[in-house]
Order: C-alpha cells, then structure tokens, then sequence
C-alpha cells in the first residue's frame, strides 16, 4: 500500500508540473496580445478611407481630385479633418489630428462631406463667377452620408454624390463665325455667392456650371449671345428644368451666321432613351 501511496503522490505532482509547465509555455500563443480583440482582430489600427465621385469632365485627364480638398469625416458624433493627399487614388488622410482607429470587431458607419465644415453639412451656395476651374471645382459640394465601412486593414471606399446640378452648354459654332464672339450666361439661378447670373467655366466650345438644385421650369434660363443676336432658353416643363442633385444636364445649340437653336439634350429623364430630342429651332431674339 505504501508503494502505491507514494506512486500516487508522484504521478499527481508530475502531472501538476506538466500542467503548469503547459500554461506557462502557451501564455504569450493563447491570450490575446495587448492590441488585439478576443477574436484576434489588431485593434488600434487607423482607419483607411478612399474618396471617389462621379467625373463631371473637370479637365481634360478626367481628374476628379487635384489634391488637398479638405472633407469633414464624421463616426460615433466624433468629427475629424481629412484632406485628399493623393489626387490618383483619392486616399483621405488625418489632417492635423489622429485618424479614427479600428477599436473592435464591428462594421462602422460614417458620414463625410465636402466642403469641411463642423456641425453639419454646409449649405450650398455657388459662385456666380464660375469662368475659372477653381471657382467652378469650388462650386461642387460633395456628401457620403450613412456609408457603411467593414472593418478591414486595407482602404475602406467613400463614395461621394454630388450636392450640386452640373449644367453643361456645348455649342456648335459655323466655321464662319469667330467662337471667342459667343458667350453663355446661366442666369435667374438662386444659391449664388452674389446675384442670380452665373458665368460658366468654359473648355473650347462647352461651357460648364455647378447649381443649387431648383426648378427652371418657364424661366429664362440660358442666354447664348452671339454678339449681333441672342437667345433665351426657357425649359417649358418640370422634368426638364427640375435640376437635381448629382445630375449633368446638358443642352447642345448651334450657332449658325444668322440664327441660334436648341439641337439636342442629354441626362434628363424625360427624353428619349439615347439621351437627344430634335427641336425645332428657336426664334431669335
């Protein structure tokens, strides 16, 4: 019997002893390190956002960022400055201050708009002078509100809408005639820094203008000036002259050594599948 006791008595304390030894070895493999989640998710680790928006034909490259915009990104009522710092990819980063950090194991939501403003979205008012490509890029007011982002270790996308109609003219100008003698006004437009007119931005032979979204049904609207003679342009229905957010509307006149007239329209919902309608021309003015 004795025998056996201390048998016993070894065998107990030799497998307490690989026990223990055990734990210990698997201490630093089995708990979670300092910076991880229970389910082994690094925590602490910066959120990663990319910046995309629809390409409204900015410059000729089609680039949407020149780099440096300056966005509000919002998570959980907390509020960060990020400005683009790479006008290829659009990536966001931390601008003067911590970026958000992936905390836990949970899909997050964030809200992010341009331009930066605290609080809340900024109230759209335009630039009546739009002729340069820095006022009419600093017309455009961007948004991506309730965006779901998952965590990821890798760039978390924010895709962007526009707050603003984009209001697209392009002219076909008689060979005869000397395109620097025609001009385009958007006039009668509401949420302009000063006046109701804007002066677009123009490319060539388009002209180009971001608008508050508003109604232009029977009102005159665009004014081509072909220096001897003009037009007038009023949208004589809602669908037409209702401008949204995030929609290019594009009307297309030719000018012509004695005559301006509507030819053709694009992006809105009323016309015809492949984006034109003929009109009949227009009175001169």
């Amino acid at each position: 019997m004795k025998t056996r006791f201390d048998l016993d008595v070894v065998c107990n304390r030799i497998a307490h002893f690989l026990g223990m030894a055990c734990v210990t070895a698997g201490l630093s493999a089995c708990a979670p390190e300092d910076n991880r989640s229970v389910t082994g998710f690094p925590s602490d680790i910066s959120m990663i956002f990319s910046a995309s928006a629809e390409d409204w034909g900015y410059v000729a490259d089609g680039s949407v960022w020149q780099g440096g915009e300056t966005f509000l990104v919002r998570l959980d009522g907390e509020e960060k400055r990020y400005v683009i710092s790479d006008a290829v990819s659009g990536e966001l980063s931390a601008d003067g201050t911590e970026p958000f950090f992936w905390k836990d194991n949970k899909d997050v939501t964030i809200d992010a708009w341009y331009p930066y403003n605290e609080g809340g979205l900024p109230e759209v008012v335009v630039k009546s002078d739009q002729s340069s490509m820095d006022a009419y890029r600093a017309s455009d007011y961007l948004a991506a509100m309730q965006t779901p982002v998952s965590i990821s270790l890798s760039t978390s996308p924010l895709e962007f809408s526009h707050r603003v109609a984009n209001v697209v003219i392009r002219l076909e100008i008689d060979a005869e005639l000397n395109p620097e003698d025609v001009l385009v006004t958007l006039m009668n437009v509401k949420g302009l820094d000063s006046g109701t007119d804007v002066k677009p931005y123009r490319r060539d032979n388009v002209f180009m203008a971001m608008v508050p979204p508003q109604n232009m049904q029977d009102v005159e609207f665009i004014s081509v000036d072909a220096g001897a003679y003009s037009l007038t342009y009023a949208p004589d229905s809602f669908k037409e002259g209702y401008l949204r957010a995030d929609r290019q509307y594009t009307w297309t006149f030719a000018i012509e050594k004695d005559s301006i007239k509507l030819i053709g329209t694009e992006g809105n919902p009323e016309w015809e599948s492949d984006g034109e309608e003929e009109i009949e021309a227009e009175p001169v003015i």
